[in-house]
């Protein structure tokens, strides 16, 4: 998992062809857990099925989200997650967000692994 926390980084996010970027806020227990979940959800893939990882970057709220993620996800049209502290789980493609899960409860293993198969199963 790489932390987000420059424009650096952040352009590694946004060239990947797919990636999941976590947004996690340090100071909200729903998304403490949520990070946890998607570490070990990561660590498992990998094991298991190296061929299938998925590059996995986490962008950090201390305070706020680093800028060039801020910048990024008004652009977007997701302006909203700039502050909400569920860690949410984006799917990205090229840069785009091709999913979403709203963080909380609706982050676990088996959902990270459906949804993950569901856009990119390999050919």
């Amino acid at each position: 998992m790489v932390r987000v926390e420059d424009d650096v980084a952040f352009e590694q996010v946004l060239r990947a062809p797919r990636a999941l970027l976590v947004l996690h806020a340090e100071w909200s227990i729903p998304s403490v857990l949520v990070l946890r979940i998607v570490q070990r959800w990561e660590e498992d893939l990998r094991r298991r099925s190296p061929s299938a990882a998925v590059p996995v970057f986490v962008a950090v709220n201390r305070d706020e989200y680093p800028a060039p993620v801020i910048a990024w996800l008004k652009a977007s049209g997701l302006e909203r997650y700039t502050a909400t502290g569920w860690g949410e789980v984006l799917w990205l493609e090229d840069g785009r967000v091709v999913a979403l899960a709203h963080g909380g409860a609706n982050v676990t293993a088996s959902e990270l692994t459906r949804r993950t198969a569901e856009l990119w199963r390999p050919e």
